[in-house]
């Protein structure tokens, strides 16, 4: 059988292919069926080479994204670039430059970034990442031109306004709607700001600096630490609210709720570390309750299921619903048929669960994820956000950059 180890960043094509940014250096993809192959990356081989499928060298992807295309982009942290695999498998470095950390924009290696971290695609090819280390969101056209779009590099703060006049505090998970706009988890302020396509910045919900749990108009709802968020069709944002250990809505007239969680009113299902949440095509949420083990469906009513897992009990039996156990989940993605992949981060496996809950394990062996040193003639490092462009090349976010992989 397959193994994994420590898979992070996943994400689903059209035809219902799994891509695994796996911290063996590697990028897997699992088909419908299970079968489980290599895209890009040698196992344990650290590095930062483009080329094709096993000649490239990652190090330590965490971010990815698979756009309409079925182009794969990568957010390799440490190395801060951002990646792109094509769909046959050819993996470029779209912006950024290994173990070259800055603020500079610019033509592909031109470019620097510090610790990128989250990674979206806009409908016309753009990629976003928040480049967390920087403090800046910036934005890497399909020729792999880098620009800042909001924040000035360095500089923390709570300011609304135009580019380098807005400020940020560790800018995490972002998201884009279908007219462009990028929704930010400013996570160290505790809000969410919103920046259009020309970067005009504002905070679209939150109080900077005052951590809650308080519902009601975005002005005045606060939060604790929010970390990933997702936009549906409608223009409905869900907020992975992480030290709340809840789901927060935000509808576009601007009223924020407690969609799932302890700490707001009328909800009577509770989280603990909540660190993934993704949106259906039916407007069904979906969360990774990591601490607690559990996969978690929240339906347009409000209604809360846990879809697979036992309460707070490690494990890594297949089977329906509560008969199945998971050990850590993280990342998740849904397909357009409603079945959920998860990674199964502390079991090396990846999981699908159908929608009437039956759990099996697709690929990897739980348990099986041993650490093996690998060479160092060149890094990508610590990617970490994802994203997949209309063409169907990926584009990742790590340490040095954002990181173009063609689609495979």
């Amino acid at each position: 059988m397959a193994s994994f180890y420590s898979p992070c960043g996943i994400g689903v094509d059209g035809s219902g292919n799994l891509y695994v940014a796996d911290l063996s250096q590697t990028i897997r993809k699992v088909t419908p069926g299970g079968l489980v192959s290599t895209l890009a990356g040698a196992p344990w081989l650290t590095g930062h080479v483009d080329g094709q499928g096993g000649q490239a060298r990652f190090w330590f992807p965490n971010g990815l994204a698979v756009d309409a295309a079925g182009s794969i982009w990568v957010a390799e942290q440490t190395n801060s670039d951002i990646r792109k695999i094509s769909p046959e498998g050819l993996v470029s470095t779209l912006a950024g430059s290994a173990w070259q950390i800055g603020s500079t924009d610019g033509q592909g290696s031109l470019a620097t970034f510090e610790f990128p971290y989250g990674v979206a695609v806009a409908r016309n090819g753009d990629v976003y990442t928040a480049d967390t280390g920087n403090q800046i969101i910036r934005k890497v056209t399909p020729s792999g031109v880098a620009t800042t779009v909001a924040g000035t590099a360095h500089e923390w703060g709570t300011d609304d306004g135009l580019g380098g006049a807005a400020k940020f505090s560790n800018p995490y998970g972002i998201a884009i709607d279908g007219s462009g706009n990028a929704y930010v988890a400013d996570t160290s302020n505790n809000t969410i700001r919103k920046v259009t396509p020309n970067g005009l910045v504002s905070t679209l919900a939150g109080v900077a600096g005052q951590a809650g749990a308080d519902d009601g108009p975005a002005g005045a709802a606060k939060f604790n630490t929010p970390y990933a968020i997702a936009v549906d069709g409608s223009g409905n944002l869900f907020v992975a609210d992480t030290d709340n250990n809840a789901i927060r809505k935000i509808t576009p007239e601007g009223l924020v709720s407690t969609l799932a969680g302890a700490t707001g009113s009328g909800t009577p299902a509770s989280f603990a570390g909540p660190s993934g949440v993704a949106v259906d095509g039916n407007g069904n949420v979906y969360v990774a309750d990591t601490w607690d083990h559990l996969i978690c469906k929240i339906t347009p009513q409000g209604s809360i299921i846990t879809l697979a897992g036992k309460m707070r009990e490690r494990g890594s039996a297949d089977g329906h619903g509560a008969s199945a156990s998971f050990n850590f989940p993280q990342g998740l993605a849904v397909d357009e048929t409603g079945n959920v992949f998860v990674a199964d981060t502390e079991n090396h496996a990846i999981r699908k669960i159908t929608p009437d809950g039956m759990v099996s394990t697709i690929a990897g062996v739980a348990g099986q994820g041993t650490f093996v040193p690998g060479t160092f003639p060149g890094h990508l490092v610590f990617p970490t956000g994802i994203a997949l462009t209309p063409d169907g090349d990926l584009i990742v976010t790590c340490n040095n950059g954002i990181v173009q992989i063609t689609a495979p």
